[in-house]
């Protein structure tokens, strides 16, 4: 096997403070699995080769490359990348961030998205998005799967970045995603670029209660110089389309209040001109009662 890259943690072999390891996840198709462990006192997510894989050369490679795109990155919305490890009963494997919650597929299945938390979680992807491009990564396999939702104030964050593509890496830039959500010229294998993820972020977009259809119908654009140029684009267009939508909810609440107000003043108004009626009426009557000398 290469050597390691520079920034590489050494292979540790020692399991100190862990717990138990138990396995969460294997995919079925893919050729990494889950573990779950707890080391001092946290929960951590290990992810390795299946067993059958481990030291084949071009596997190991790609869980190092995952590795090394993940562990450069530091976003809330993006799954933190701790270590790259060397375990008895795993083999190679990353130490990541344990997130509590469940895939944006799960939730989507739950039907348990509102508009409203879906739209965050668009926003939440849009500025992910936007850092891992800064940085010149692609996702490449952006879809619900990859997509967790957390338990506690459903936030954003992105994982396995395990076909994932950056400037500095030559491994791995063969055609890949999940047909459903990847782009043409992913599939096709062209060169690609942010809009791929951008395709990706509208295929998902669609399968939300969001109504963004038209914002979701230009990030699917099969020509990328169709589509929106960044994710920061999509979010703008996001924001103005909830921003067009709250001016009638706005506009409503005004005219309720002008209508109170006019009843308000139209009561005061009657109360008013009642009573002038009133003080008039009582000094017509005073002024036509007899003296008391006259009745005698």
């Amino acid at each position: 096997m290469e050597s390691q890259s520079g920034f590489f943690i050494n292979p540790q072999e020692a399991d100190e403070g862990i717990s138990f390891l138990e396995r969460v996840h294997s995919e079925g198709a893919g050729f990494t699995e889950l573990y779950r462990s707890r080391q001092g006192g946290k929960n951590r997510l290990y992810k390795c080769l299946k067993q059958e894989l481990r030291g084949n050369l071009l596997y190991e490679n790609l869980l190092r490359k995952e590795f090394e795109i993940g562990f450069v990155m530091s976003h809330p919305g993006i799954c933190e990348y701790y270590a790259f490890l060397q375990k008895p009963q795993l083999g190679h494997c990353i130490e990541m961030e344990w997130i509590d919650g469940k895939t944006l597929s799960e939730r989507i299945r739950e039907k348990s998205l509102s508009k409203k938390i879906s739209v965050k979680i668009l926003l939440d992807l849009c500025d992910a998005l936007s850092y891992m491009h800064r940085k010149q990564i692609i996702h490449r396999d952006l879809k619900p799967e990859n997509i967790m939702v957390t338990d506690n104030g459903d936030n954003v964050k992105i994982i396995d970045f395990g076909f994932s593509d950056s400037d500095s890496h030559f491994l791995g830039k063969t055609p890949a995603g999940t047909r459903e959500f990847a782009s043409p010229e992913l599939l096709e294998g062209k060169e690609i670029d942010c809009r791929s993820d951008i395709y990706s972020l509208g295929k998902i977009m669609c399968l939300l209660p969001a109504n963004l259809s038209s914002i979701a119908k230009k990030c699917t654009q099969k020509d990328k110089h169709n589509r929106y140029g960044s994710a920061e684009e999509v979010k703008q267009a996001i924001l103005k389309s909830q921003s067009k939508r709250r001016w009638p909810i706005i506009l409503g609440i005004l005219l309720c209040v002008v209508g109170i107000l006019l009843y308000l003043a139209k009561k005061r108004a009657e109360n008013k001109v009642y009573k002038m009626f009133e003080e008039t009426r009582d000094l017509i009557i005073e002024a036509g009662s007899p003296e008391p000398s006259e009745q005698e």
